[in-house]
């Protein structure tokens, strides 16, 4: 097997791996509704999940941390962990003065501004294809989320939910840079403890304490949400963007909230719509285009260098 080929598997491989990471947090409303029936609040909903994470992370990987941490890499972790945690805040405090709908769509807005924070970050103008997959996904999510019923507003708490997002994006786009660079192991680590350390700082400010932990249905959620969601789920996110691009990484995270309506209508909370049959079909298609275009994209490669090759030996 040739480098190209094994570069294309590898990318095949952080498509899935973002995939299932996709699943996984798409799934995890239920859990936060859980918490939040549980009168877990916010602050103490981010704190107790990203401090499971980082525990989980410090038991079981000490070893590959302190083995492959490298002088200077705690300045990534508390950018990317700052990052994070910043685009989870606005999202939350978006929430309280906007509807849960306008919260959602405009949160799922990363997906278009990714190509774009990537392109201020990198100097590098993403292809137009990929801008048009982005814009479909986001279509997509459109037709999956707005109800025609309902009118869409825009809300005090849509500016800091756009901030959230553009937060988001910009956390794609930076661990797409760091993760070829730093062991997944000390960028999870580093993460999930800046986020626990913040979110603390913000359960104090909140002054709620820890109020709902000990039922069981509380229990049940924050283990889900620690172990799950976001210690696997993001540890996914970060090995799987070592081989995909983060305007296709953006793409495929977009699935999220399609199997959270997935979910919501296998549990019973929701009813199968048309709505969810046309946004799944268009987000997947703008899925399968980027991945196709990359496809043939390799390919072209392959032969230039290939014909490259051949022009070399007749030379010589």
């Amino acid at each position: 097997m040739n480098r190209d080929q094994k570069a294309g598997n590898k990318q095949m491989l952080g498509s899935v791996m973002l995939l299932i990471m996709a699943f996984i947090w798409g799934t995890s409303f239920v859990f936060q509704k859980m918490a939040l029936n549980a009168d877990i609040s916010a602050a103490a909903l981010m704190f107790g999940r990203f401090f499971i994470a980082a525990v989980l992370w410090g038991i079981f990987g000490a070893r590959k941390i302190k083995s492959n941490y490298r002088k200077g890499q705690w300045k990534t972790g508390v950018l990317l962990g700052t990052m994070f945690f910043g685009a989870n805040l606005a999202q939350i405090l978006g929430l309280q003065s906007t509807t849960p709908g306008n919260n959602a769509f405009i949160s799922s807005a990363n997906v278009v501004f990714v190509p774009f924070v990537c392109w201020i970050v990198t100097k590098k103008r993403p292809k137009a294809v990929l801008i048009l997959c982005a814009l479909l996904s986001f279509v997509g999510i459109g037709v999956l989320s707005v109800n025609p019923g309902n009118q869409f507003l825009f809300a005090p708490g849509d500016v800091l939910t756009l901030i959230g997002a553009v937060l988001f994006a910009a956390h794609i786009v930076a661990v797409g840079e760091t993760a070829p660079h730093i062991h997944v192991s000390v960028l999870a680590f580093m993460q999930f403890s800046v986020i626990a350390v913040l979110s603390f700082v913000f359960l104090l400010i909140e002054g709620n304490g820890l109020t709902g932990f000990g039922s069981a249905e509380g229990i049940t959620a924050m283990l889900y949400l620690g172990v799950l969601a976001t210690g696997v789920g993001l540890t996914v996110q970060m090995i799987g963007q070592k081989y995909v691009p983060p305007a296709m990484v953006g793409i495929i995270v977009s699935t999220e909230s399609l199997f959270g309506s997935i979910l919501s209508v296998v549990i019973g909370y929701d009813k199968l719509s048309t709505g969810l049959l046309l946004g799944g079909g268009i987000m997947f298609g703008s899925i399968l285009l980027a991945n196709i275009w990359q496809y043939f994209q390799d390919a072209r490669q392959k032969k230039r260098e290939n014909g490259n090759g051949i022009m070399q030996i007749k030379e010589s």
